[in-house]
């Protein structure tokens, strides 16, 4: 009988890196891209994952879900506006 971690190995997917680099900030700007592209309908956890060449249950390991995600996203479109100086 195969050892079930090595008959793992084997599997095409086992030959990417275990999160391909992903962070909270990759994730964000990832879903911010796709926002800007392709409109908030365009937002599900399948596609960013699919843009990010990962699965969709890898992403709850960076947010909690749908509501975490837009919370992260808003938190970056805010950072990016630069207000004026107060007279």
């Amino acid at each position: 009988m195969d050892d079930p971690v090595k008959s793992a190995d084997r599997s095409p997917r086992a030959k990417r890196e275990w999160h391909r680099g992903i962070t909270r900030d990759s994730v964000a700007n990832a879903a911010v891209a796709l926002l800007d592209r392709e409109g908030p309908k365009a937002l599900t956890m399948r596609r960013l994952a699919q843009d990010l060449d990962v699965t969709a249950a890898s992403l709850y390991f960076h947010v909690a879900g749908k509501d975490d995600l837009m919370e992260l996203v808003v938190e970056r479109v805010l950072d990016g506006v630069r207000l004026p100086p107060s007279p």
